[in-house]
């Protein structure tokens, strides 16, 4: 009797993980099978050479684990069953062989698993015209039986291939796949599995010279006389790629963030990667945590959250009055009030900035400005003379939007001012500072209930001459600026259009307009002129 171990060839394990027999890509890593324990109970194996009056007849057979990680691990049964009759005074001959084999295993996981077990039986019954006589080759179906979880779909058994019988000699393909899906509960603990499969072989050939039979299962025969048992043989066959093959493969229902159920067994809660974590009410096994646990479902500073004891994260606004963010860069001094962040004040940006949410002060135009309500009507002049002291600003904003006397601020005390001009980024600044003396006077001055006017002959520090705020109703409140000479900022000529023309007040009101190429009079490298939209 001769005993070998069946290896498995490299590239037999490269074409099973092309087929997916090895995907475990989405198994999380807190589900685990152990490696597997196999156990052989199929008949012994033998060899008989044969005599002219007696034939020849090999049975054999091995399983294997081809691959073995974390959450997936396939295992191989081969075997090998053959007879033949060469004398023509031998008697008849069978060979049988009783499959029976078991994977033994054990599943982990933090809550409930599911086992997907496929297999797969390929191989051929195999018959060589070799005399008179004839052969027969059949293999039964296989049994598969469970121990371990509960088997909620599909089957372990394969349908019986048929036989291959005659005198003529040929061959009968196998190839037939199963699968199946088991459910079981771990709850971080290990749970035993046991797969066994049984399944029979034989292979007879007749007295007086019968012909060759094998049952080809990744087995090769050592019996020199014998074909019908070789690799590759004629119908050629891949060894590698014959055998019974088990693919089990473990998912984790406990982390999916679905409540999953199965046989007695339903979560209570998922939030998949957070379980077990301080800010969710469900435990690392899918249990709720107690209920009136803290938690923290939302980001809200205004709310108290709670485990309500069913997986869920309950709020309540419980901070009133607490000082907080609303996350908007533009508010300060917010409190909470019914569970929301509010209130506050907003920010006042600087001069020729406006307020960005996420950013807080940028530069940029105001969007809050007080419009012209007829076109065409306000004026903006820029013009480069032949030295810097004959330079020249000049906007009128005529036609405007209803402006009251204390939407001015206090110019005369603390209110700056400044003409922006944007094409399209900040491409001129041109400040009057508040209060001050111009020279031996008050530089700004009130226009009785009207508004304020500014007037400093030295023009310092950005070349500002003057500026006049009336109020007025709409289409009667007018503003008008002008600046003149060497210290006005270089002027950005010729001008970008659309461009957005503000006169702004440090206390946030602004007064502007735009310009566009529709109202362009004079736009070169030494003037511009325009009317607004």
């Amino acid at each position: 009797m001769t005993t070998r171990t069946f290896g498995w060839p490299r590239r037999a394990l490269v074409a099973l993980v092309a087929a997916g027999a090895l995907a475990t890509s989405g198994v999380p890593a807190t589900a685990q099978l152990s490696h597997p324990t196999l156990t052989n109970s199929s008949n012994p194996n033998e060899l008989v050479a044969g005599t002219a009056s007696t034939p020849s007849r090999e049975r054999e057979s091995v399983v294997d684990v081809v691959s073995s990680a974390a959450g997936a691990f396939v295992t191989r049964y081969v075997s090998l069953v053959t007879v033949d009759s060469d004398g023509a005074g031998s008697s008849a001959g069978i060979e049988p062989l009783t499959s029976d084999y078991q994977i033994d295993f054990t599943a982990t996981a933090p809550g409930a698993y599911v086992l997907t077990v496929d297999t797969a039986l390929s191989g051929d019954l195999h018959l060589v015209n070799d005399g008179p006589g004839s052969a027969v080759a059949d293999v039964s179906g296989i049994t598969g039986l469970l121990t371990g979880g509960t088997l909620t779909s599909g089957s372990l058994d394969l349908a019986d291939p048929g036989s291959a019988s005659g005198a003529a000699g040929g061959a009968v393909a196998i190839s037939d796949m199963g699968s199946a899906t088991v459910f079981g509960v771990s709850n971080g603990g290990p749970v035993a599995h046991s797969l066994r499969f049984v399944f029979t072989q034989s292979t007879t050939t007749t007295s007086g010279g019968g012909d060759e039979a094998a049952i080809r299962l990744g087995g090769t025969s050592d019996v020199s006389t014998e074909t019908a048992g070789d690799y590759p043989g004629s119908p050629a066959r891949t060894q590698a790629d014959d055998g019974h093959f088990v693919t089990v493969t473990i998912t984790s229902l406990c982390g999916n963030s679905v409540i999953d159920s199965g046989p007695s067994y339903t979560e209570a809660c998922d939030d998949g990667p957070a379980n077990g974590t301080p800010g969710s009410c469900c435990n690392t096994d899918c249990t709720a945590v107690t209920s009136g646990t803290p938690c923290s479902a939302d980001p809200n500073p205004c709310t108290v959250d709670v485990c309500n004891g069913a997986g869920a994260c309950t709020h309540n606004a419980g901070n009133e009055g607490v000082s907080c963010d609303d996350g908007n860069a533009c508010t300060s001094g917010e409190t909470c009030t019914s569970g929301v962040c509010a209130g506050g004040t907003t920010q006042t940006c600087p001069l020729c900035e406006t307020c960005d949410a996420g950013m807080g002060c940028v530069e940029g135009p105001r969007t809050n400005c007080k419009l012209p309500t007829v076109p065409l009507k306000s004026k903006f002049q820029m013009k480069k003379g032949p030295t810097d002291t004959n330079d020249l600003v000049q906007y009128k904003w005529v036609k405007g939007a209803a402006t009251n006397t204390v939407d001015f601020g206090q110019p005369d005390t603390t209110d700056d001012y400044a003409l922006c001009v944007y094409a399209p980024g900040l491409v001129l600044k041109a400040t009057a500072p508040a209060g001050g003396l111009c020279g031996t006077k008050a530089c700004w001055k009130t226009l009785s209930i009207k508004g304020f006017s500014y007037k400093d002959p030295l023009r310092d520090p950005l070349g500002v001459d003057k500026i006049v705020l009336k109020a007025g109703l709409a289409g009667k409140a007018k503003v008008q600026m002008k600046g003149k000479g060497s210290n006005l900022p270089a002027l950005p000529l010729s001008l970008t259009l659309p461009a957005i023309v503000q006169l702004q007040s440090e206390n946030g009101q602004c007064w502007g307009a735009t310009f566009s190429p529709a109202g362009q009079i004079i736009n070169d490298g030494t003037q511009f002129k325009g009317k607004s939209d």
